[in-house]
């Protein structure tokens, strides 16, 4: 076993992870590189699938389904920098509670 290849949820992430109902993890990773699931979070008329990478810093990527209410259903896959679960959530919240907009405008 490379010690190289062990991933373990930050330290500091911690009691956000408690907040969301998310479990802590610590792999053994084949190949860190790799994406795998986090866990889901529900919020309101949402869902936010959480998945990380590890190499060799943490990647996060969120995947927002927002449940339909008579309007479009509109989907987001937010990926980040390397950083901690802590430094994107309130981004995602915002983007939750509608004071963050993404739009995607396409050009000809």
């Amino acid at each position: 076993m490379n010690v190289f290849n062990e991933v373990s949820t930050y330290i500091c992430d911690l009691p956000l992870f408690s907040k969301l109902r998310l479990t802590p993890f610590h792999k053994h990773m084949r190949d860190a590189r790799d994406y795998f699931d986090v866990g889901t979070v529900v919020h309101d008329e949402a869902t936010v699938a959480v998945s990380v990478c590890c190499l060799p810093a943490m990647f996060w990527r969120f995947e927002i389904k927002r449940a339909g209410d008579g309007t479009p259903q509109r989907n987001y896959v937010i990926s980040t920098g390397s950083g901690t679960l802590e430094d994107y959530w309130p981004f995602i919240e915002q983007i939750l509670t509608g004071m963050l907009v993404v739009e995607s405008v396409e050009r000809a």
